[in-house]
């Protein structure tokens, strides 16, 4: 090798020497920082001794990634093989951040619709489940997604499109001046009347069912149905999960009857109706839900209307998803 073709590989691999060093170096750097401001995020919040992890890194791009994470209080426990923190902000004009949840052992844990529908349905350990949850708010716009899959229970994509989220930031931009127990204190006052500002633009609701509807469904007939002694045990189940149903569908046409004054009836209320039907009978392995309000409504007027019966809407079907739309 000549001099000239010495110099011409050396250079490059010089280059990458030093590429890979400086990596390793601002890689060190940022998983230093991102310990320290996770580390004073959880003594802040009281949390140091509920949220425990075993390693931290970080890359000089800001994905943070924790693994081996467990979040105790008292009887119950959820750990998780790994917490990556694609992106996070906090400022007084603008919260946002982007988390995903690999390998969440929740059968004793703190997530409901785990424990209940894979733990308790099933005499198996439930299968680690996944969850990603993004969450950007401005003054003016908001929106939260969360893709939450659970084997052999089902998927669940929600997103949600907010308008006016500033009262919302208010109440966060508190927890810097405040203790955790004051912003608590704050949170419970205040918090209805920042979503009585709040507006929702749109939703979306996605049920993939992954054979755990069917277990729900097995166990209702079983625990909710005592037949005479004279009957036949799973024709009087089927008869009485399928009189459950029914009233559940006419509860549907009725609320969205043209004669009810809250609500305005379309051509297709019944099929919307009985596609939910289908869903809660296991003759259709997913439910689509898609709201969408003409103007945008507030979160209070929207959660109360659907109680007491005080706002006005359309019910419809397209393509085998429910929408319901709120009209002012």
């Amino acid at each position: 090798m000549n001099f000239l073709s010495k110099k011409s590989f050396l250079i490059p691999t010089a280059s990458t020497v030093i590429l890979v060093a400086g990596w390793f170096i601002t890689s060190s750097i940022a998983t230093n920082k991102a310990e320290e401001k996770i580390n004073t995020f959880l003594s802040n919040s009281d949390l140091q001794s509920i949220v425990q992890y075993d390693h931290i890194k970080a890359s000089p791009f800001g994905t943070v990634t924790l693994d081996k994470v467990s979040i105790k209080k008292e009887s119950l426990l959820t750990t998780i093989e790994k917490v990556i923190i694609h992106h996070y902000e906090n400022t007084e004009d603008a919260k946002a951040f982007d988390i995903e949840a690999i390998g969440i052992d929740d059968s004793k844990g703190i997530i409901a619709i785990t424990r209940t529908l894979a733990h308790e349905t099933a005499y198996f350990k439930p299968t680690l489940s996944h969850l990603r949850l993004q969450v950007n708010a401005t003054e003016n716009k908001g929106s939260i997604n969360a893709d939450y899959n659970v084997p052999h229970v089902a998927q669940f994509n929600l997103s949600f499109d907010l308008n006016n989220t500033k009262p919302i930031l208010n109440l966060l931009n508190q927890k810097s001046k405040t203790s955790t127990k004051e912003f608590a204190f704050s949170m419970a006052m205040n918090g209805e009347k920042a979503l009585e500002k709040v507006a929702l633009n749109k939703a979306n609701i996605h049920i993939k069912d992954d054979s755990g509807m069917e277990r729900v469904v097995n166990l209702f007939k079983r625990y909710n149905t005592t037949p005479l002694p004279s009957e036949d045990i799973e024709k009087a189940q089927n008869k009485h999960y399928q009189e459950k149903i029914d009233g559940i569908v006419n509860a549907c046409l009725s609320n969205f009857n043209p004669d009810n004054q809250v609500f305005i009836k379309v051509e297709d209320t019944k099929d919307a109706c009985h596609n939910l039907k289908d869903f809660l009978l296991l003759e259709n392995q997913s439910l689509t839900i898609n709201i969408t309000p003409e103007h945008p409504i507030t979160i209070d007027k929207l959660l109360g209307g659907m109680i007491f019966r005080g706002i006005r809407g359309m019910l419809y079907q397209k393509d085998n998803i429910i929408s319901i739309e709120f009209l002012d």
